[in-house]
């Protein structure tokens, strides 16, 4: 089997403000048949809908261990005068790192008046955005830099020729790069579906990335993994040779352990939804967290129908998590909940580093008898 096909997937960045309101969705599916035998989207999401998508930002990316990856990187850029943040998630790596070498000079893309875009609005659409012909029409790009910051983009990319054509355009011919990803290891094993989250185009782990880098023309010097309850990060830097790799490889030759996981996923997430039913202790059923995850996990099996999900984002609450072919789930807060006099088993869909605070949180606030928490882990 070369390919996963997953459910129609509404559009993540979008909540709609009715039970009935039309949404966007996109039937695709994974695939190890890629040009550079990489995983990726066999259908990709239409850029013109990611771009209007609300005002807010559902996803999140741990970053606990910036300071560490910071540190290590140090001494091979302690020479390196000036930095370039292309996305709005590298100031804080840019930040540490300007703490550690004084003459580094760090400049930003502003999204509003760089690349004329709201912040808020989806790290596909700043991805698409990213290409040569941006270099010329803006004054921060005709200079070159010694280090080129790019956090969780490439897994968002629609062309990776146009966006390393980007880079390699100011990068100094000596320069670095720094990539972070998200490893897609842990969740194609588990079979949780929010691996399908936020609309990548690529899932990767270590090896396929430093593999991706070779075939643009970068050697990878630190390659680091840091691990975390949900996916684990990937940071790399990598220098630019321009010594591009001509033997294309398989996923399976590539990283063995990913394809692994990827294979066994429709198994994997057998098992993963049935144990969310075999846990349900009543009839009613909510989700803590309004999210990607969320989103994605109700799309997958649609035996589960919230009676509503629970998030305290005062811009999701009053909206409804999307839903296909059926009316969309309503999110409330957590005080609302508190008013509801429902006995319900309630789904965490959230980081599991946030377990515990919700877990207390719901414990203060519901008797013990009327609520059975769910972990997807």
């Amino acid at each position: 089997m070369n390919k996963i096909s997953f459910p129609l997937q509404p559009f993540s960045g979008h909540f709609p403000l009715t039970k009935d309101e039309e949404i966007y969705v996109l039937s695709t599916g994974i695939s190890t048949k890629g040009y550079l035998g990489l995983l990726e989207l066999t259908k990709k999401f239409d850029i013109n809908v990611i771009s209007s998508s609300d005002k807010f930002i559902t996803n999140f990316e741990p970053d606990s261990h910036l300071h560490k990856f910071a540190s290590v990187v140090r001494n091979h850029l302690i020479s390196t005068t000036s930095a370039l943040g292309v996305s709005f998630k590298d100031s804080s790596l840019l930040q540490i790192l300007s703490t550690l070498i004084p003459d580094l000079n760090c400049e930003y893309l502003n999204h509003q008046s760089d690349l004329k875009i709201e912040r808020s609005e989806s790290i596909a659409l700043l991805q698409s955005m990213l290409s040569p012909e941006l270099i010329g029409a803006n004054r921060k790009l005709s200079a070159k830099y010694g280090l080129v910051v790019a956090r969780h983009i490439i897994e968002h990319v629609y062309s990776l020729s146009k966006f390393f054509s980007f880079v390699d355009g100011i990068l100094c011919d000596d320069g670095f790069l720094i990539i972070e990803i998200p490893d897609s290891t842990k969740l194609f094993k588990s079979g949780n579906p929010s691996v399908f989250w936020e609309e990548h185009t690529y899932y990767l782990d270590d090896n396929s990335l430093v593999y991706l880098l070779e075939c643009y023309g970068y050697e990878c010097i630190v390659v680091a993994r840091y691990e975390y309850s949900a996916e684990d990060s990937v940071a790399i830097l990598a220098t630019k040779t321009g010594r591009k790799r001509k033997t294309h490889l398989s996923v399976k030759d590539i990283s063995p352990t990913l394809n692994e996981s990827f294979h066994m996923y429709p198994n994997s997430n057998k098992s993963f939804c049935d144990k969310i039913r075999l846990s349900r202790m009543y009839d009613k059923f909510a989700i803590f967290g309004a999210g990607h995850s969320a989103i994605s996990i109700i799309a997958n099996d649609t035996s589960l129908m919230p009676v509503y999900a629970i998030d305290d984002n005062p811009y999701k609450v009053g909206r409804f998590l999307p839903r296909v072919k059926s009316e969309h789930v309503p999110i409330i807060s957590l005080d609302q909940l508190v008013d509801c006099n429902d006995y319900l088993d309630i789904l965490l869909s959230i980081n599991p580093s946030s377990y515990e605070k919700v877990i207390n949180n719901l414990s203060l606030k519901l008797p013990g008898d009327k609520i059975n928490i769910i972990l997807p882990a």
